[in-house]
């Protein structure tokens, strides 16, 4: 089992991304990105030229290759980082990505699909080779909900949206909600400048 990354390597080398475009949405069903996909365009590097990058990228941010859901279109990585802390966040909130890389000459298209967890309890959690997550000494912790029932806010102190019995939704974490989105807006805006820094 490998350790859970406490600050991934690429956000240390970013600056805020306050006030920059959004490639993701937040609501009470999820992190999604806008307009159903991502594509960067780099139009001066061949597909193989691209191809070749992406894997640079892959083993500079020691990100997890899968070879299985890979082909000569499409190269799929995992991360498995710390999306927020309970000090800030309510309870450690902690994501494991599957990024898809789809490319030709010229563009990327980026999906990911991420599964997110959270322990208010200080679960270390720790993740296998095959995407298993496990807490260490079985301290618990659980899928992350992104919205819970109005009476529930205090258990779920993370939780973004609250529901009443009608079903109106109110923003219980604006800040949650924040840096849900700056941490996986970040994975682009990353992506595209390690591009824009590497041209042929």
């Amino acid at each position: 089992m490998r350790r859970l990354l406490l600050i991934p390597v690429f956000f240390l080398s970013l600056v805020s991304v306050m006030g920059q475009e959004s490639y993701f949405d937040c609501d009470a069903l999820g992190v999604r990105p806008v307009f159903g996909g991502i594509h960067i365009r780099i139009p001066v590097m061949s597909k193989e030229a691209i191809g070749q990058r992406l894997m640079s990228f892959i083993r500079e941010n020691h990100f997890e290759y899968k070879p299985f859901y890979s082909t000569d279109r499409v190269i799929v990585f995992r991360d498995f980082s710390f999306i927020g802390k309970k000090d800030v966040c309510g309870a450690d909130i902690i994501a494991k990505n599957i990024f898809f890389l789809s490319y030709d000459s010229g563009i990327v298209n980026v999906r990911v699909d991420p599964e997110i967890f959270s322990s208010i309890h200080g679960a270390e959690l720790v993740i296998n080779k095959n995407d298993d997550v496990a807490s260490k000494n079985d301290v618990p912790f659980g899928h992350y909900e992104f919205q819970v029932a109005k009476q529930y806010v205090d258990v779920y102190p993370e939780a973004i949206y609250s529901f009443d019995k009608r079903g109106n939704l109110k923003l219980e974490r604006p800040e949650v909600r924040a840096m849900i989105l700056d941490y996986y807006n970040r994975y682009i805006i990353y992506l595209k400048s390690y591009f824009e820094g590497n041209e042929d």
